[in-house]
């Protein structure tokens, strides 16, 4: 199982430089407080820029996430959803910056995150035995 199918990414939309999807709030995602852990919230911006990156890409290259800078502005309650619209900021060859805004329901912004992505070839994450070790 992967991160979309754990968090139910649904309604995904991918463009060059546009992507946006929801994410559906159940108790699963409670800080205890009765509101949204903040983690999700990164973490549905982090994964809609990966993805926002991976559509562009040549099938050699993969994006990894190198920086997550995020400004939570509003709690959110359990329950309705969350929508995440992502823009391609930058668009270079060993990075892609994205601002993700999340909202919830009505529309009303609860998050504003900035993802950069490092562009890699795919083999040089390969890790030899006893490295990092």
């Amino acid at each position: 199982m992967n991160i979309l199918q754990v968090m139910d990414i649904k309604n995904i939309i991918l463009e060059d430089s546009y992507i946006e999807a929801r994410i559906d709030i159940t108790d699963f995602y409670n800080q205890s407080y009765g509101i949204v852990h903040g983690g999700l919230t990164i973490t549905f911006a982090e994964t809609l820029a990966g993805l926002g990156s991976k559509n562009i890409l040549d099938e050699n290259y993969m994006a990894v996430g190198q920086n997550i800078t995020a400004n939570h502005l509003r709690p959110k309650n359990i329950g309705g959803y969350l929508q995440g619209t992502g823009r391609l900021i930058h668009r270079g060859n060993r990075t892609h910056l994205w601002t993700i805004e999340v909202k919830d329901e009505r529309n009303k912004l609860i998050s504003v995150v900035n993802v950069t992505n490092a562009i890699m070839e795919q083999d040089s994450t390969k890790v030899e035995k006893g490295e990092n070790s």
